[in-house]
């Protein structure tokens, strides 16, 4: 729910680079 939050706040290109600068993968199958 967080991370939606923060989608909305940043927007989803913003959010997608901050969650990979911490090393998640954000569209893994």
């Amino acid at each position: 729910v967080d991370n939606l939050k923060r989608m909305r706040e940043i927007g989803l290109d913003d959010w997608i680079k901050e969650e990979e600068s911490r090393g998640r993968c954000v569209f893994c199958p």
